[in-house]
């Protein structure tokens, strides 16, 4: 195996602090608007490979769901508040939704890729 690919591999792997609330939001709605993209592409093209990557997505972004109920506990946020939070992120975020995942797929991948 390749150095770059152990860096990689144990940078994916190393333990990573809980996520903050707002980390939890962004990566929710990020997992979200994969998930609808995904989604929308298996629909079009049935393939096993499709299928998979749509459910991926819909794992990452339970995962990611998850960890923003378990945040707000945490950080003493309301589960309603919590919920408008993330409502008002996506209402944000959706009419730049291509720019917002380039620039926080990534980041959100490396924290929640256990849920593959």
């Amino acid at each position: 195996m390749s150095f770059a690919a152990l860096a990689l591999t144990a940078a994916l792997l190393a333990p990573q602090d809980p996520a903050t609330h707002q980390q939890a939001v962004t990566c929710t709605g990020v997992f979200l608007f994969a998930n609808i993209l995904m989604s929308q592409v298996a629909e079009a093209d049935p393939t096993a490979e499709n299928q998979e990557t749509a459910a991926a997505a819909g794992r990452l972004m339970k995962a990611a769901d998850d960890d923003r109920l378990a945040a707000a506990r945490r950080e003493g946020i309301a589960i309603d508040a919590s919920g408008q939070a993330l409502n008002a992120w996506l209402e944000a975020n959706l009419p730049n939704s291509e720019a917002v995942m380039g620039r926080e797929l990534d980041p959100c991948l490396q924290r929640y890729m256990a849920a593959i």
